[in-house]
């Protein structure tokens, strides 16, 4: 996907752009640690 955007740098820079930066975001492996889950409660 990201070789059929490449003719969009320069014609349409603006959507080039935002595309490059929604990738960055998707592929974000993220290094910290995760917010601990709070435990599942089942009310009755």
């Amino acid at each position: 996907m990201d070789a059929q955007i490449q003719p969009y740098q320069f014609s349409h820079p603006d959507f080039f752009n935002a595309y490059k930066n929604a990738r960055n975001i998707v592929d974000y492996s993220g290094s910290g640690k995760a917010a601990p889950v709070a435990p599942v409660v089942n009310p009755i």
